[in-house]
């Protein structure tokens, strides 16, 4: 039997990575569902997939998720709680500046504590700034070499769980080639093996790795900083909240 079902108002969301915006619905129920098993995960790892299934149920048509760049999730997921928890939100900080402690005995030695006071860090969820948008995608090392890179992305993120520490920036550099090309010929990244893009990252003189490092250094992301003073002890605080979890409010 076929019950009835409700509609839903659709929304055009424009991400960095494409030049045709993408539609997206609210949240039913069971993305509400999916969003309380990310708040309660309490690790980066469980609350990424939880974001991952709901970013894949809201979006309408094709869409590739897990190659989908990591400042693609973010917009998608800030949009996502806009339209269907509210576009405005609070965060919270805790104060850390350090004050007398107030104690009995006038003659005792002084001692500083934290402030302790929580402060409300506003945030306006459809229009968080994007830090380093402008980022070039073109690495061009000779006259005749060199690479096209993609912002790292969010099967770049799983994969990045099992890596060694001192492995994870030649990984994250990897992930990012999208193509490389000489004067005769054009080489694309996924038809090439993981040995063979770390054995041509390996093989880079030190400046022109250098180049891809800074790459790495300057992908976009979401990032908002906030002026607060503290209303109890007068501390003049810049709050920065960056990425997708200093976001999850």
């Amino acid at each position: 039997m076929k019950l009835p079902q409700i509609s839903y108002p659709l929304y055009d969301v424009q991400l960095l990575s494409r030049a045709e915006p993408v539609k997206i619905r609210p949240f039913t129920v069971r993305e509400e569902k999916l969003m309380l098993m990310a708040v309660n995960a309490g690790d980066l790892a469980s609350t990424t997939e939880c974001l991952r299934q709901i970013i894949s149920n809201c979006v309408i048509g094709d869409f590739d998720v897990d190659n989908m760049s990591m400042i693609d999730m973010e917009t998608l997921f800030l949009h996502l709680r806009a339209r269907s928890i509210g576009e405005k939100g609070i965060t919270h900080f805790k104060c850390k500046n350090l004050v007398p402690k107030k104690q009995s005995d006038a003659n005792a030695a002084p001692m500083m504590v934290e402030c302790g006071m929580v402060l409300d860090v506003p945030v306006d969820f459809l229009n968080v700034p994007v830090l380093n948008r402008d980022t070039s995608l073109s690495i061009k090392f000779t006259d005749d070499i060199g690479v096209k890179m993609r912002f790292p992305t969010f099967n770049l993120f799983r994969t990045l769980q099992s890596v060694p520490e001192t492995e994870v920036e030649l990984a994250i550099a990897a992930n990012c080639l999208d193509v490389i090309y000489d004067k005769d010929t054009a080489h694309k990244a996924s038809d090439c093996s993981e040995q063979e893009l770390r054995d041509f990252l390996l093989a880079l003189p030190g400046d022109k790795y250098e180049r891809i490092r800074e790459f790495i250094q300057n992908t976009p992301q979401s990032h908002q900083e906030t002026d607060i003073k503290c209303v109890k002890c007068g501390y003049e605080h810049k709050i920065v909240l960056e990425g997708i979890q200093d976001f999850f409010v």
